[in-house]
């Protein structure tokens, strides 16, 4: 794409410009198992985010705590989760671009967060979320997963609730 010269201080070119970028975007640039359009929005407010995006998503439900986290991995109790290494297998080969939402229901912790699968699969490659084999499924033949990454819930952002404006939890 052609760059126009436009002085630093033209605000309004430069928006002008933006928008154009934008159009120019949505119209070329495609991506697996996302949809992305222009911000509604824009059409009252120009400042706002330039766009809507669809991705594909999947609910882990997470239950069950690691409570010998910290010594077996270095992460702290009540922070250690897991995702099952064939799961994150088959989202990087079907769903790259997927995004886990992770519903967090501990004992002393209820959170919501979320993490793109790439970025999983990133921390797993290298060292940083731990691996375990379970022992007791070595010889399983039930499709339970015989290989979880651990990872820290913190490294992870959280899923902000819809509120209301008089401060209501929509």
């Amino acid at each position: 794409m052609k760059q126009m010269s436009i002085q630093n201080e033209n605000k309004e070119a430069w928006c002008r410009l933006g928008e154009t970028q934008e159009i120019d975007f949505v119209a070329n640039r495609k991506f697996r198992g996302t949809a992305l359009k222009i911000n509604p929005k824009k059409e009252t407010d120009k400042y706002s985010h330039d766009f809507r995006l669809n991705v594909g998503g999947d609910l882990k439900t997470i239950t069950t705590e690691w409570v010998y986290s910290e010594r077996m991995f270095g992460i702290p109790h009540p922070y250690a989760i897991s995702i099952n290494e064939k799961d994150l297998t088959r989202y990087m080969k079907l769903y790259p671009n997927i995004l886990l939402i992770l519903d967090i229901q501990f004992e002393t912790i209820q959170v919501v967060k979320w993490v793109d699968v790439k970025r999983l699969a990133s921390l797993a490659e290298k060292g940083i979320a731990k691996r375990h084999e379970y022992k007791s499924r070595v010889d399983d033949k039930k499709g339970n997963a015989k290989v979880s990454y651990v990872y820290d819930m913190r490294w992870f952002s959280d899923f902000t609730p819809a509120v209301s404006s008089y401060g209501l939890q929509i």
